[in-house]
């Protein structure tokens, strides 16, 4: 497997393993060219990224990555990276092979409403890109113009996928690398709690634990004082 194009992301990068919604979008990637992953900020969108080219399909395939930008067109970002869309052109190192196509932030770039509607409903696109694959990833927006109506009728990871399970939320206060700081591993009422109180998002789970190990550095720690200050007003302000 190759990956190009990184621009900031690294599929070896430590990451909760998610296997439901990973085994979801490699099934959505063998049967469809374009899947949208959908859902709101800090819900391991980038994380699943890096995570989905660690499998091995049952074709070659290699990855690219394209973070999307407001101010930079999208057909600039695909050339830079050997895909000349309004020239029809490949670079020949991208010639002949298998490749999915990693889009971040694709919100950002709604605007650039041709381009969509080239990359997902032109036949010479689609023709140029026959080996080609791909993940459109976004975030919400809360305000101004919604996904493009090209996008209503492509596979989809939905924001209900993007939720941890239970297990999947232990598993990532239990990691000492992304979870409790070692001191606060043992604490199980509390660590009830906080999955309880996250309701599956990985974001809030990370801003809670990363909070609670800042206001405690300085405390002599039982979980009696840790479950008081988890509950704390400022402690809900912070992460809330």
């Amino acid at each position: 497997m190759e990956t190009v194009g990184h621009n900031g992301i690294n599929p070896w990068q430590n990451a909760l393993p998610r296997a439901s919604v990973i085994h979801k979008l490699t099934n959505l990637l063998c049967s469809s060219k374009f899947v949208v992953m959908s859902s709101a900020a800090a819900t391991g969108k980038t994380s699943i990224l890096q995570l989905v080219q660690r499998i091995n399909f049952q074709l070659p395939h290699s990855f690219m990555y394209i973070r999307m930008s407001s101010s930079i067109s999208p057909y600039d970002l695909f050339k830079a990276r050997g895909i000349d869309l309004l020239n029809g052109t490949l670079s020949s190192a991208l010639l002949g092979k298998d490749f999915i196509i990693l889009l971040d932030d694709a919100q950002v770039a709604y605007g650039f409403v041709d381009f969509w509607g080239a990359l997902i409903k032109d036949p010479s696109v689609h023709a140029l890109l026959s080996k080609f694959k791909f993940v459109i990833s976004a975030t919400y927006l809360l305000s101004g113009s919604g996904s493009p109506v090209v996008f209503e009728d492509l596979s989809r990871i939905l924001p209900s996928d993007m939720l941890l399970s239970e297990d999947e939320a232990f598993q990532f206060l239990n990691d000492p690398a992304m979870g409790l700081p070692s001191e606060l591993m043992s604490f199980n009422i509390l660590k009830g709690m906080m999955v309880n109180e996250c309701n599956g998002s990985i974001g809030a789970l990370r801003i809670a634990s990363e909070t609670l190990a800042d206001r405690l550095k300085h405390t002599t720690i039982t979980e009696t004082t840790a479950v008081q200050v988890y509950m704390s007003k400022d402690m809900v302000v912070s992460y809330g």
